[in-house]
């Protein structure tokens, strides 16, 4: 497996969804920052704050249809 590969492999299905401030962002985080040290560069984390977003339910009933809708993590 070529090193792209094996970097997506990684951060899509083994770290998988990453939404801001989840515990895959920060997974994903140490993964990349490893990565960047073992290839010699220097890294600098400049740390602030992400709330936690959690999906849940949503819904959208329009003229006694339910469309099917997806939540965006950016949204409150």
């Amino acid at each position: 497996m070529s090193h792209l590969k094996h970097h997506l492999h990684r951060l899509a299905v083994e770290i998988g969804p990453r939404p801001a401030g989840s515990p895959g962002n920060r997974a994903a985080e140490r993964y990349i920052r490893g990565v960047f040290e073992a290839c010699g560069l220097a890294v600098t984390r400049q740390p602030f704050t992400v709330p936690t977003w959690r999906a849940e339910a949503a819904q959208l009933r329009a003229g006694g249809v339910e469309i099917e809708v997806e939540a965006d993590p950016y949204s409150t």
